[in-house]
């Protein structure tokens, strides 16, 4: 006998017997598409979007929608920046890549005015 959440679809008396009940689904196929609870890839971090990559990466949604529009790779030292200052705000219009210093430059007055410089 045990007691188990109201909410859960699968029941399991530990954490043991649901890691085993994992992997066996895992094994058997379920993974990716195949998994009733695939969802394209995409889950959200701290009220953000982001992106599961093939090869097992997880990337900023912002970052792959530029990536797809420039149709490359974005380098390392280009930042998407939020033009509105909300972050979970992807459309299009509202992202603009920038380098690390220019990004630092937009947001000069928020980091001085939080240190108490102005």
């Amino acid at each position: 006998m045990f007691y188990a959440a109201r909410y859960k679809k699968q029941r399991f008396c530990s954490y043991v017997c649901s890691g085993t009940a994992n992997r066996r689904l895992r094994k058997a196929g379920f993974n990716g598409k195949d998994n009733p609870r695939f969802n394209m890839g995409m889950c959200v971090h701290k009220g953000r979007a982001m992106v599961c990559c093939a090869d097992g990466s997880v990337l900023w949604y912002s970052r792959a929608l530029m990536a797809g529009k420039m149709k490359r790779l974005l380098r390392s030292d280009e930042i998407v920046h939020h033009v509105n200052g909300d972050g979970s705000d992807d459309r299009v219009e509202n992202l603009m890549i920038v380098t690390r210093a220019e990004h630092l430059n937009i947001h000069r007055h928020e980091l001085e005015a939080a240190r108490g410089l102005r």
